[in-house]
């Protein structure tokens, strides 16, 4: 995909830190349960999530820990297309932020799906990059 379509579809389809403060404000500052109401393009009928990677940072940077996008599932899976198709398992580290704190317990303890899920995308990564 070309570099401006990128740019275009990232701009458009999921909003981080700023259309968060624009939800805030359109809807009396308040957020519950991991959900805002869109803030753009007109459309205040939309409901957005806050989804949350967990998991470790990966190609080099492509996607951090910590990684905050707002927007429905398929939105965020969409931005994440060419990372997801690489290191699927890294879709399962997305976690929703009503659901964060128990989940950043459970990604360190081992034996958990969460923790299996992070080793996995990082020797996923680490792999991938040795093979380049």
């Amino acid at each position: 995909m070309a570099k401006a379509e990128k740019s275009t579809k990232n701009n458009t389809a999921v909003r981080t830190h700023d259309s968060q403060r624009q939800a805030e404000k359109a809807s009396g500052g308040e957020i519950t349960n991991g959900t805002v109401k869109a803030a753009e393009s007109g459309n205040n009928e939309a409901e957005k999530e806050t989804f949350i990677y967990i998991g470790p940072t990966i190609r080099a940077g492509a996607l951090k820990t910590n990684a905050m996008m707002i927007g429905t599932k398929d939105e965020v899976k969409n931005y994440l297309g060419d990372i997801l198709e690489d290191i699927p398992q890294a879709e399962r580290l997305l976690v929703t932020a009503d659901r964060l704190a128990d989940s950043k317990k459970r990604v360190k303890e081992k034996g958990t799906l969460l923790n299996k899920y992070y080793n996995e995308v990082s020797s996923l990564d680490h792999e991938k990059r040795r093979n380049k």
